[in-house]
């Protein structure tokens, strides 16, 4: 199942599925600001804000996309957060996601698609700052280590709810080594 990302903003999922899949918050230390009994500060790259717990909080946002998740590595916790009674191994994820991919620009033949693991950040951290929000998750999710597929249709494109695609075996895929063996 392809699901939109907003899925994920629904209160009612569990822990570890609730997320804000197309948004992260960077916290800048405005402390030197508190010490001198202000509300409101800007950071360093110019954004300004309201001062909540030391911290400036800047949200960075980016459009709406569909993705598939996964887990890079078997992980005994992983069937119970989800509610899952069973699974999926991928033997070839170069295969699988070719497939994927093909399967995706049936459905929308200039699609884009970015495919890979996510990396885990830490609000306080800006190494990932210039980095979209799609392949980062906050580090509570660490313990998922996730790997997705996103693709990013045009707006007029985008889904509404969550659909399934045909992911067919063709010559083409099949012949070709997988990098990931």
């Amino acid at each position: 199942m392809v699901t939109p990302s907003t899925f994920y903003s629904q209160a009612s999922l569990s822990k570890a599925m609730h997320d804000l899949e197309s948004e992260r918050q960077f916290h800048h230390p405005a402390f030197d600001a508190v010490r001198a009994g202000r509300t409101r500060a800007k950071t360093k790259s110019g954004f300004e804000g309201t001062i909540k717990d030391g911290f400036i909080k800047e949200t960075v946002r980016c459009p709406d996309y569909v993705l598939w998740c996964a887990c890079r590595d078997i992980g005994r916790r992983m069937p119970d957060d989800f509610n899952a009674d069973a699974a999926l191994i991928i033997r070839k994820p170069g295969v699988f996601a070719s497939r994927f991919e093909s399967g995706l620009k049936k459905l929308w033949p200039r699609v884009k698609i970015k495919v890979g693991p996510v990396q885990y950040d830490d609000p306080c951290s800006f190494v990932h700052r210039n980095k979209r929000p799609v392949h980062l998750k906050h580090f509570q999710f660490a313990y998922q280590r996730e790997w997705r597929l996103c693709a990013f249709p045009t707006a007029s494109q985008m889904p509404a709810a969550a659909f399934n695609i045909s992911i067919s075996a063709d010559a083409e895929s099949e012949s070709q080594p997988d990098a990931d063996d």
